[in-house]
């Protein structure tokens, strides 16, 4: 469990962020559920689902939309890096299809396949109360993921594959 005083130390509460990398929680696919209530209780901004290539979106948008349902407020969900037509098209399916399992929640796809990955999330994670990170697509996607959790302006959960 990280205690506040954790994550003051680790610059998500206070202090200069700038220098700190966001607290990161890894959670597994299938393995409970829920985040931290450390993490739980943070600023109440939308939550940032990011789906990099052409990787699955399903993990990261069930945890986003389960997150966003409990704190009351909308997901972005952010296609990053690059992906065919036809992913993109799958992705705003597969946000709209997690959206009707949550009418409450507003949904927002945006889709930024020709910008740096890395740079991209980390800009969106400014206006983000949490940003959810699927890590499964191999060494490219495992690159981004450990730029974006160096730059992360807000906590950061990463959905590892079972192993």
């Amino acid at each position: 469990m990280v205690s506040r005083i954790g994550l003051a130390k680790q610059g998500a509460i206070g202090g200069d962020r700038r220098l700190r990398p966001a607290p990161t929680v890894v959670v597994v696919n299938g393995s409970g559920s829920g985040i931290p209530v450390a993490l739980a209780v943070m600023r109440a901004a939308p939550i940032l689902a990011v789906v990099i290539g052409a990787a699955p979106a399903d993990p990261a948008l069930r945890l986003a939309f389960s997150e966003a349902a409990r704190r009351g407020v909308a997901v972005l969900v952010l296609g990053v890096g690059p992906a065919a037509a036809t992913d993109d098209i799958i992705l705003t399916d597969q946000a709209q299809s997690w959206a009707g399992k949550y009418p409450g929640v507003p949904v927002t796809v945006s889709l930024r396949r020709d910008l740096d990955a890395a740079v991209t999330v980390t800009a969106a994670s400014r206006d983000a109360g949490l940003l959810v990170l699927d890590a499964s697509g191999g060494p490219a996607v495992d690159s981004i993921i450990r730029a974006v959790r160096r730059r992360a302006r807000c906590p950061v959960v990463v959905i590892a594959a079972e192993s």
